[in-house]
């Protein structure tokens, strides 16, 4: 239960450098507790999302609490909630942290915080917030040193899948693969929609090899996953080109082109397949 609260709060630290950016030593600050893993962060980022000073050891047994009842509004109300919003909403209920309540409409603050950083239609990333993510990334990789490694996928045959089946069949398409995404992801991937039929996967910390395992499995999911339109059940396949650096490329440009190029190598070569810059699974 310790490493999944912590693993929840290196994800927040990721969202919050990707989302916002941060300048000098809160950024500094914000990398060394990714970098170092300890205890440090239960308190550090108690402090940062709701001004509370606390030692670790009881920012732990809060952050506990906190965790699981982000679990719980996310089954009452059917779809994910942003730890922040899980943090106050805790913290107004118990009443006894906050000197000052303050009434809050937290469905509201959670919707507008997600619709800066997600995608309307499938509900993960947008473009904007992957293109941060992306040069977060690399310059996290730059400092400290490690790999990562990104996905281009594009929907196979999407404007005939369109044509034939109407936009509304194309809408549920693309829902359906960013569903897809969005569950096979770990935790610290960075899934999202880069534009059109167009998705993009991050891997922080990936390999080539293990990038191109997991868009393959990515891939066969796909293949064999119905979308149900109006009663109606439909497939479409997709391809995908991987990306490594620093051997595929040293700028986000670089990195998107070269996987570009290997999506382009896959689609050319019969769709429904993953390439990478250096070789084909």
């Amino acid at each position: 239960m310790d490493d999944h609260v912590k693993t929840v709060l290196e994800e927040e630290v990721r969202y919050i450098l990707a989302a916002y950016g941060t300048a000098g030593n809160v950024r500094k600050g914000l990398d060394r507790l990714l970098e170092n893993r300890d205890d440090a962060i239960y308190a550090r980022m108690l402090w940062l999302m709701a001004s509370l000073r606390m030692d670790s050891v009881g920012a732990k047994g809060l952050w506990k609490q906190v965790v699981d009842h982000r679990e719980e509004m996310a089954e009452k109300f059917g779809r994910s909630v942003r730890l922040g919003v899980a943090l106050h909403d805790w913290l107004l209920a118990d009443g006894s942290f906050l000197k000052v309540a303050k009434l809050v409409d937290m469905e509201r603050f959670d919707r507008i915080s997600r619709s800066a950083v997600t995608d309307g239609l499938t509900g993960i990333y947008n473009a904007s917030f992957l293109r941060k993510s992306l040069v977060y990334e690399l310059d996290r990789v730059r400092r400290y040193g490690g790999t990562f490694s990104i996905v281009f996928y594009d929907l196979d045959d999407f404007k005939a899948f369109n044509d034939t089946h109407g936009h509304l069949a194309g809408d549920a398409a693309l829902r359906q693969f960013g569903l897809v995404l969005a569950r096979s992801k770990r935790s610290t991937d960075i899934p999202g929609r880069y534009g059109g039929e167009e998705f993009l996967l991050i891997f922080p910390g990936v390999d080539y090899g293990a990038a191109l395992e997991a868009a393959e499995r990515i891939r066969a999911i796909v293949e064999t996953t119905d979308i149900d339109v109006g009663g109606e059940h439909l497939r479409i396949t997709v391809s995908g080109g991987v990306a490594t650096y620093p051997e595929d490329g040293d700028t986000p440009a670089d990195l998107i082109a070269c996987a570009d190029r290997a999506l382009y190598r896959a689609k050319g070569t019969g769709k429904n397949r993953i390439y990478g810059c250096r070789e084909k699974i």
